[in-house]
């Protein structure tokens, strides 16, 4: 079973100074209505009643223009914000922002009612050539057997090879100028070339 929905804007942050909930937080409140509203309402469509009991996996994709990319925020602010806007308000927040006061659902966890359950994360930003910014939310259960824990993607490290000129010929070729065998660690045979 999963749960999927798409939200106009970005995702709240969590770990700031103030509560996301709090009257303080003015544009993270409103966020954070924002998706409690879209979470709702998905539910309904998928016929979901009530938080998941089972283990949970959370994809989180967020669509920025381009030249934003780095500058909408880090992805794990993000992450931590979308767990925590379906989960309650915590207890020593005691001014909640009027607008998600008026939801009325305020003191019902969605879909997640503790984020401990949640085993499984998928996160990533992705550049988009339009101007509206919005992001895309799946919770699905996720079996207890053969769960891999907190997967958050990350651009892959690129090493760059450098061929040593000539070393081909010889069978080897190098990366960041250190000679390496196709035959294997131990082959002794080097070009002249790749001596040097």
């Amino acid at each position: 079973m999963k749960v999927q929905f798409r939200v106009e804007g970005r995702p709240p942050k969590g770990h700031t100074d103030r509560s996301m909930w709090s009257k303080q937080k003015d544009k993270e409140a409103r966020l954070v209505g924002k998706l409690r509203q879209a979470a709702l309402q998905a539910m309904r469509r998928a016929g979901q009643q009530g938080c998941f009991q089972s283990c949970i996996g959370l994809e989180l994709i967020l669509y920025v223009p381009r030249p934003e990319i780095e500058k909408v925020g880090d992805l794990d602010y993000f992450v931590t914000g979308v767990c925590d806007a379906l989960q309650r308000p915590h207890p020593n927040v005691r001014e909640i922002h009027p607008c998600i006061l008026a939801q009325g659902n305020l003191k019902t966890p969605l879909l997640i009612d503790n984020d401990a359950k949640v085993v499984s994360i998928r996160a990533r930003k992705e550049g988009i050539p339009g101007k509206r910014k919005h992001y895309r939310v799946v919770v699905r259960e996720v079996e207890k057997a053969g769960v891999t824990p907190l997967l958050v993607p990350r651009a892959p490290h690129a090493e760059t090879k450098r061929r040593i000129p000539n070393a081909s010929k010889g069978g080897h070729s190098g990366i960041h100028g250190r000679p390496a065998c196709r035959l294997g660690p131990t082959c002794e045979r080097r070009s002249k070339t790749s001596r040097r």
